[in-house]
C-alpha cells in the first residue's frame, strides 16, 4: 500500500497511471470478468481495484489502521487526480462506495469507537463521499452514476 501511495502522490507518476496508452490487461479484481486481451485498463483501475478489494476483505477487530488510512488516501489522491484530467478513466466507481459504505457500517459499532484512531478512517471517508458530491459530475460516466451514489448515500 505504502508504494502505492507513493505513486498516487506524485503528480509524474499518477499521470503514468492514468495514462490509456500504459494500460494493462490485468482483470478487474473487483469485477468477476475474464481477462479480454484486446481491452487495456489503466494501471491506476488496477491500483483502485486493489484498495477496494482491501477495504472490503480486512475487517477485523484488530483493524490495521496504518493500511486503512493507506488505502483510503489511494482512493482519495485518484479522485483528486480524476478531478483534474481529461478524459478520465472508465471504472465502475459503485464498487468504491459500495466499500466505503461497508468499512463505515464495520466501524460504528460500539467497540470500534473505543479506539482513536476509528475518528481518523472517519474523517477520510467523509472526505472521500466529500469529493464523490462536490467534483462527482467531472469524473462520474454518467449522471445516473451520480444519481446512484445520491440513492446509496440517502
Amino acid at each position: 500500500m505504502t508504494i502505492f501511495l507513493c505513486l498516487t502522490e506524485d503528480p509524474g507518476s499518477a499521470e503514468l497511471l492514468h495514462s490509456p496508452e500504459i494500460g494493462c490487461y490485468i482483470p478487474s479484481l473487483v469485477e468477476k470478468t475474464k481477462l479480454n486481451k484486446t481491452s487495456k485498463r489503466p494501471v491506476v483501475n488496477v491500483i483502485l481495484d486493489l484498495a477496494v478489494n482491501f477495504l472490503k476483505t480486512n475487517l477485523r477487530k484488530k483493524l490495521q489502521f496504518g493500511l486503512y488510512l493507506r488505502a483510503l488516501n489511494i482512493i482519495q489522491r485518484v479522485i483528486c487526480f480524476e478531478k483534474k484530467i481529461q478524459p478520465q478513466i472508465k471504472y465502475n466507481w459503485k464498487h468504491v462506495w459500495d466499500a466505503l459504505f461497508l468499512v463505515v457500517k464495520f466501524i460504528s459499532t460500539p467497540e470500534m469507537f473505543q479506539n482513536k484512531e476509528i475518528l481518523q478512517i472517519g474523517t477520510e471517508i467523509t472526505t472521500i463521499f466529500n469529493l464523490f458530491i462536490t467534483y462527482g459530475d467531472s469524473f462520474l460516466a454518467t449522471t445516473s452514476d451520480y444519481d446512484e451514489l445520491f440513492y446509496e448515500m440517502i
